[in-house]
């Protein structure tokens, strides 16, 4: 399944689990291309699935997919610049 990740980031968590396991199973370079694009921390990562070997790995890397999506919101909405506050000269 080819998905971009502004469709990854409207799945509820149910669909992003079951994307996940099918990503685990059949494409497991696209669930790591997917982890690398939202940045998703390996060393975390690595830590959580080590910590939790009875825990579905599925829902383990969901939860970090959406702590990340959700930490790059808030990002882009603390840095975000409301364009009246842009000077002439400046604006393009």
């Amino acid at each position: 399944m080819e998905l971009s990740l502004e469709t990854i980031e409207k799945l509820d968590r149910a669909a992003l689990i079951q994307l996940i396991n099918e990503w685990i199973t059949q494409d497991f370079k696209k669930l790591l291309l997917v982890l690398y694009r939202l940045d998703v921390s390996e060393k975390k990562l690595t830590q959580l699935l080590a910590e939790n070997k009875g825990i579905d790995a599925a829902n383990i890397i969901a939860t970090l997919i959406i702590e990340r999506i959700a930490a790059a919101k808030a990002s882009r909405e603390k840095y975000k610049m409301d364009p009246s506050t842009i000077p002439d000269d400046e604006k393009w």
